[in-house]
């Protein structure tokens, strides 16, 4: 069983009167992870990031995805 990472994104947002949190099914793929991508993801109104779905789980992908959404300023 792998345990996968869930990123709110809710500070994230212009919108200050979020209702409901918006995710993406499938994460970010490890290769494709950064910053910028990072960002991508709140500009386009998801408020929940994961883990990929066809990729294992690690530790170091969480972390870095951790980092990029904290400097990010996601919640």
């Amino acid at each position: 069983m792998s345990w996968g990472l869930l990123i709110s994104t809710m500070g994230f947002s212009a919108t200050a009167a979020r209702r409901f949190d918006i995710g993406m099914w499938c994460g970010i793929p490890h290769e494709y992870l950064s910053q910028a991508r990072m960002y991508q993801i709140g500009a386009a109104g998801f408020s929940l990031s994961a883990t990929p779905c066809n990729e294992p789980n690690n530790i170091t992908y969480n972390q870095r995805a951790l980092q990029f959404a904290n400097k990010t300023g996601f919640h």
